[in-house]
């Protein structure tokens, strides 16, 4: 945690103004939570993709086309494949200088993708093959390169610990790895 000169924090201090600047009393984002969950133990792994938009694209329409072509075009797919949850993390560069001062804070660059794509399975395996499959290789992938910088592309996976869940604690963490 990092002390400013008067002896407050300065990521709290860079919180606390986007959630002032946000409209919203910095108390209810604070308030203590006294509720607990029970952690759900399931071994989903999440693989996250994260990506750039092709060159000459905007922003505007790497959302646009990612939402309503892509998205749609390859959710039967994903589906049929073993993919229980899929979901787009649209970053754009607004959204990505939100986070520019606690970045600037800490001594940190803040990650400069498009988007990420989150993918839950309940084995990798289910993942790799997915993305073996042939309507992959003749449907999805063509339509990836309208779309994606294939040279911007990082993967990373692993397995999720929920620690609060809807505004209350979890208070159970068992996981059986993958």
């Amino acid at each position: 945690m990092l002390i400013d000169n008067a002896g407050s924090s300065t990521l709290f201090s860079a919180a606390s103004d986007r959630v002032e600047n946000a409209g919203t009393p910095l108390t209810s984002a604070v308030s203590p939570v006294r509720h607990f969950k029970m952690m759900n133990t399931e071994p989903l792994v999440r693989v996250t993709v994260c990506v750039n938009r092709r060159p000459g694209m905007s922003e505007d329409e790497f959302s646009d086309y990612w939402v309503n072509k892509h998205g749609p075009l390859a959710t039967e797919w994903l589906l049929r494949c073993g993919i229980l949850r899929y979901v787009q993390y649209h970053t754009t560069s607004k959204h990505r200088n939100l986070a520019k001062k606690m970045s600037e804070a800490v001594g940190r660059p803040t990650l400069q993708y498009d988007g990420m794509g989150d993918f839950w399975v309940r084995k990798y395996e289910d993942f790799e093959a997915a993305f073996l499959d042939q309507e992959y290789q003749d449907k999805i992938r063509p339509d990836e390169l309208k779309l994606i910088d294939m040279d911007s592309i990082s993967v990373t996976v692993g397995v999720e610990y929920v620690v609060i869940d809807d505004g209350k604690l979890v208070e159970k963490h068992e996981r059986t790895e993958f």
